[in-house]
């Protein structure tokens, strides 16, 4: 009898020790899981201000930069253009008497010189300051970039527009406008392109830029690497901004191909 009892006894610590075990355990693993969902809320949130933190820092290099093309414009307009129209106005008063026909000639062609000089300036200056986007529009201020292009001779801008064109917000078109600067500079600087053909379509489901070149292109892996240059990344960074996806596609030899979607329902 007393054996049984002892025996009933041990069974009973054991079966306490072992309840208290599996409580422990219990509670360790919950902690445990309440651990690591507080630690990813917490690796998740400091990963959110770290993108906002990059966001806003990216917008601000971009506005920046902006800011500066935009004031350059001015005062290419404001001052170096005003400059320009009083030598033009100083040559016209220039008596020609006492030439002879050749210094004529050369006055006369050294007057249009600055005229035409003027006339570009103005127009570069419209190109840098982004409030002629707000004036005319997305699609008369890129057949404008692409018109003033094809003043340097020295690439052919095709321009093509698809479907009804309508406003985009006025951040949206930014981007869009300065992406095709970007790619337009890029072309001429490397790419050694005969022709430009930009297309540009407006759809129900918002609107696509096409802008391809025919011209020696480059190894799309080198940009997948992480070796892009500035102007790519520059565009990559605008389109992140607005929520627009842009692709670019190129092969040696095959020229290069830009798409830029921007959808509406972002709006």
């Amino acid at each position: 009898m007393i054996l049984l009892q002892v025996n009933s006894d041990i069974l009973f610590v054991i079966a306490i020790t072992v309840a208290m075990l599996l409580v422990i355990a219990f509670f360790s693993v919950y902690l445990f899981f309440l651990f690591q969902k507080r630690k990813i809320r917490l690796l998740k949130q400091q990963q959110e201000m770290k993108e906002t933190y990059e966001q806003e820092m990216l917008q601000t290099q971009i506005e920046i930069r902006d800011q500066t093309m935009k004031d350059v414009g001015r005062e290419l307009h404001d001052h170096i253009g005003q400059v320009l129209t009083v030598i033009k106005i100083n040559l016209s008063q220039l008596n020609s008497k006492g030439l002879d026909a050749t210094n004529e000639d050369r006055l006369t062609g050294t007057k249009d010189l600055v005229g035409s000089v003027i006339q570009d300036l103005r127009s570069l200056a419209k190109t840098l300051n982004g409030d002629l986007i707000k004036q005319i529009g997305l699609v008369e201020s890129i057949s404008h970039e692409l018109g003033r292009i094809n003043k340097l001779n020295l690439v052919l801008c095709h321009l093509e527009v698809e479907g009804e064109p309508f406003a985009l917000p006025t951040e949206k078109e930014f981007v869009a406008f300065r992406i095709v600067q970007e790619n337009l500079n890029n072309i001429l600087k490397h790419s050694r392109s005969r022709n430009v053909f930009t297309k540009l379509v407006f759809g129900a489901g918002g609107f696509t830029l096409h802008q391809n070149d025919d011209g020696i292109g480059f190894d799309i892996n080198e940009i997948k690497n992480g070796n892009a240059g500035s102007g790519l990344l520059n565009m990559q960074r605008r389109s992140e901004l607005v929520n627009a996806d842009l692709q670019i596609n190129s092969q040696p030899g095959s020229g290069t191909q830009l798409t830029l979607k921007m959808d509406i329902s972002l709006t």
